[in-house]
This record gives structure tokens, C-alpha cells and sequence, in this order.
């Protein structure tokens, strides 16, 4: 995965805006990230992810 692309996910999508006003709880939020960074990068970046 490139440098940056968690920021990435997680701060430079409208999911973080609901998750800042409280429309998305901070698990939500998160397991979205985790979601897009699978699709895109792979499976095993949830495994990267949970350490």
C-alpha cells in the first residue's frame, strides 16, 4: 500500500465528515476504511490493519 493511502481513506472521504458530526459512530467509520482499503488493496490489508 503507498505511503499516505490510510490518511488517505480514512480523512479524504465524506464518511468522515458523518463520523465528525456524529451521524456514523467511530466504529462504523472505521470499518469503512478498513472496507475500501480491502477492496482496493487486498484482504490481507485488514490483518495489517488489526496490529
Amino acid at each position: 500500500m503507498p505511503a499516505g493511502a490510510i490518511a488517505r481513506y480514512a480523512y479524504h472521504h465524506p464518511d468522515y465528515r458523518l463520523a465528525r458530526v456524529g451521524i456514523l459512530t467511530d466504529d462504523q467509520w472505521a470499518e469503512d476504511v478498513a472496507e475500501r482499503l480491502a477492496h482496493d488493496y487486498g484482504p490481507h490489508t485488514r490483518t495489517a490493519l488489526a496490529v
